[in-house]
């Protein structure tokens, strides 16, 4: 009893000292202190030597381990952890954690640090493949170290249950909307709703005016314009117009915009040429009624 009695009373100098550094081997044998549970047993605080670098080990055997800075709300004190004499987490008065910083705002508070991971993830195999954080330019970066990994983030929508609504392909960069297999860099599964969408278009169809007025295009020097006879040929036996899919193939390959409305618009060159062809033969042919009328 009185050797239990002796720890206790060294204990409570080594903690109310101020400016003196108590030192004093504690030991009582296996253990360096040790306390009796209210469940019964005993929780204990240990030290392991002889190796460098020792271990001290907090260990409750039956009951909880609490920190508590502070002996009611209105006291604003916080709890620190330090490695090498640098503080690394903090917990405020408020609860609000910081990890890499001494002034957190949020339940969870985490560091710049100097445009290096902030949060990594680690794969079953121990292997750390997909961390984030933010920049100098305050961007935020997610990576995936993972060949071929991908990006999936879910919801779920309408409460039906978790499904993909933004799918990020690693092997390809793809990016799929709805869809967990995206074959472009952009593929949506449902409608597009835009106020304008911009394409790119190396050769516009204006090779059909430079080849029909100059008879040479540098846009599209193979172009050649068909006549009328020979659209009402072609349409008669394939049931569509030259140079454009026919329903086969746009129910098979889908229709590709940019494609499409370039070859619509040539179609209306060539038709807008056809129609001023046909008002000159119907402007000479009243002439001739005229004239014939004199």
């Amino acid at each position: 009893m009185k050797k239990i009695l002796s720890t206790i009373a060294l204990a409570l100098i080594c903690f109310i000292s101020q400016g003196q550094t108590q030192t004093q081997n504690l030991n009582m044998g296996l253990y360096q202190l040790q306390f009796p549970s209210a469940s019964g047993g005993s929780n204990r605080i240990q030290s392991y030597a002889g190796t460098a670098p020792g271990k001290w080990i907090f260990k409750s055997r039956f009951d909880d381990i609490i920190l508590d800075a502070g002996e009611n709300s209105n006291n604003k004190y916080q709890i620190l952890f330090k490695t090498g004499n640098i503080e690394r987490v903090r917990i405020n008065s408020d609860g609000k954690v910081g990890i890499g910083t001494s002034s957190p705002n949020s339940p969870l508070t985490i560091g710049y640090n100097n445009s290096s991971n902030q949060l990594a993830f680690k794969r079953l195999d121990g292997v750390e493949s997909f961390s984030m954080n933010i920049n100098s330019s305050n961007q935020i970066i997610f990576k995936n170290y993972s060949g071929g990994g991908d990006f999936d983030f879910q919801s779920n929508i309408g409460g039906q249950g978790l499904r993909s609504v933004l799918f990020f392909k690693g092997g390809n960069g793809n990016v799929g909307i709805g869809s967990i297999n995206p074959d472009e860099k952009l593929t949506v599964k449902g409608k597009i709703h835009a106020e304008e969408v911009r394409v790119d278009l190396n050769v516009p169809a204006d090779y059909v005016f430079q080849k029909y007025y100059t008879g040479f295009s540098n846009l599209k020097k193979e172009y050649k314009m068909p006549t009328l006879k020979e659209v009402e040929v072609f349409t008669k036996k394939h049931h569509h117009l030259p140079a454009i899919p026919s329903a086969k193939e746009i129910q098979k390959e889908g229709l590709h915009l940019k494609e499409m409305t370039n070859l619509l618009l040539q179609k209306i060159e060539e038709l807008t040429l056809y129609t001023i062809a046909q008002e000159k033969r119907i402007n000479a042919l009243e002439g001739k009624l005229v004239e014939k009328k004199k």
